[in-house]
């Protein structure tokens, strides 16, 4: 049978009741969340001062900040991204007006792997959904962050309910689908039909349109089909820290130091102050190294696509006790830490463009940072598929740069291409398998369909003051319609 979740609040607890500044923090779908995972929580808040406010949100080791402004006694309402762990415990914390600071706790439902959940507003679908953990959704309570339907198996919405999303919730949507979410959309036109299909990843494959909920029920009786998503790149294969070579240099210069100060040096007093100085040299220089970031990418596009979805890995290398600040464009989305790291995330209520990811550093330590998403691209890359011949064309307007035709177990170079040239691999030879060993694995894995792989990904995909590292962009040509 179907477990269903109606729209009630999660659990909460407030310390002051009473206090000048108020809070009514709420988890989205109807507080049900998965470890390891991001949800969003919408805190209704009011103040008897008007001013600036901070808004947190903890669990474990990850804290997402928002700042906002409230008016005096004036009701306000915001949404801050949420870290999920496994105790399901999440602290609100409010630093208001006047130096008043109120806190809460909301404890969400966890659910495990082992079950589909399903997100929609259909009653029928909710009376059909056997063997599933349904959540019953408002359009004010759908998130506004992407990352928070990440969890989500299976979204069925309605036509009602999608004109009733205010634009950031929109934005979020889209960006869900676009990451090749699986959803069902029911009674849209064919004008929304289009639009919604446009922004829709992996050519629109996990998304369906139907008439009504009648047609959806046949649906329900196959097991679930789960999206083929981005997979987060591993870290890097060499584990070796970038200061690793310089204090290996170091040491080496320290021991001939020692040597020559036993022949150089006449009283114990100098011989001593030459390790001194050295360590002093030593913890200075570590001490004043800033941490260094590095990111690695990866982007899936699918032939005549509007979006393409992506994965990064952002790596901090720090070389003292300090704090890694990190600025990370909004459209990339939230990140996920690793299993080691702290993090905090700081947002502004009024600003849609960056967040700032914080992560503290240690003496030589090293953390990792995933984010995946889908952001607008469509590939500059053309296929013209006859059985065994297969043509690419450049349709872009600036030169594509060399790299690899995809075609089965059999791979071939691809030279640069101008504008408008085609490239036919009919008796192209194929690339030895000994040259493709420092290629992704993932990406050459036999594809259904015939793709492109170029050692680079498209200009928005940055991170700035973050040096870039391996870099792949995977095209495959789009069957039917």
């Amino acid at each position: 049978m179907a477990l269903l979740l109606l729209a009630v609040p999660s659990w909460s607890s407030a310390e002051d009741p009473g206090s000048s500044l108020r809070l009514d923090p709420k988890a989205a779908w109807s507080g049900v969340a998965r470890s390891g995972a991001w949800t969003e929580l919408h805190v209704g808040v009011v103040s008897e001062y008007g001013g600036e406010l901070v808004l947190e949100a903890r669990a474990a080791e990850v804290t997402s900040r928002l700042s906002g402004r409230v008016e005096a006694l004036v009701p306000a309402s915001f949404r801050l991204p949420a870290w999920v762990d496994r105790s399901g415990s999440i602290e609100v914390r409010a630093y208001g007006p006047e130096a008043v600071v109120e806190r809460a706790e909301i404890l969400v439902r966890r659910t495990g792997l082992e079950r589909r959940v399903i997100a929609t507003a259909s009653q029928q679908f909710i009376e059909s959904a056997e063997g599933s953990i349904v959540v019953a959704v408002e359009p004010s309570t759908l998130p506004s962050f992407g990352r928070a339907y990440e969890w989500i198996d299976l979204l069925v919405l309605d036509a009602p309910v999608l004109t009733q999303l205010a634009l950031p919730q929109v934005r979020a949507l889209a960006e869900h689908l676009g990451a090749c979410g699986r959803a069902i959309l029911l009674g849209l036109s064919e004008v929304d039909q289009a639009r919604w299909r446009e922004v829709a990843g992996c050519g629109g494959e996990f998304l369906r349109m139907e008439e009504s909920e009648d047609s959806i029920r046949e649906l329900l009786s196959d097991g679930p089909v789960e999206p083929s998503r981005a997979g987060f790149l591993p870290p890097p294969s060499s584990p070796r820290h970038p200061a690793q070579r310089p204090l290996e240099i170091f040491f080496l210069l320290y021991v001939l130091a020692l040597v020559a100060g036993l022949f150089s040096v006449r009283t114990v007093g100098g011989l001593a102050a030459i390790p001194m100085a050295a360590s002093a040299i030593l913890v200075a220089g570590l001490w004043l190294s800033p941490p260094r970031a590095y990111f690695l990418a990866q982007v899936e596009a699918v032939e005549g696509a509007e979006v393409a979805r992506f994965s990064m890995l952002l790596r901090i290398d720090g070389f003292a006790p300090g704090l890694a600040r990190v600025e990370i464009p909004r459209f990339l989305g939230l990140p996920d830490p690793s299993a080691d790291a702290s993090l905090e995330i700081h947002l502004k209520a009024d600003e849609a463009t960056t967040l700032v990811a914080e992560v503290p550093t240690y003496l030589l330590s090293r953390r990792f940072l995933s984010l995946a998403g889908a952001m607008p691209w469509r590939a500059p890359v053309e296929f013209e598929l006859d059985g065994a011949d297969v043509r690419v064309t450049n349709a872009g307007s600036t030169p594509l740069a060399a790299g690899y035709l995809v075609l089965g177990e059999r791979v071939v170079a691809l030279p640069e291409l101008e504008p408008g040239e085609v490239f036919a691999a009919h008796d192209v030879h194929p690339v030895p398998s000994d040259a493709l060993a420092s290629l992704p694995p993932s990406l050459l894995a036999t594809p259904r369909t015939p793709s492109v792989l170029l050692a680079e990904v498209p200009p928005p995909l940055q991170i700035p003051g973050a040096e870039p590292g391996e870099r792949w962009t995977s095209i495959s040509a789009r069957v039917g319609p």
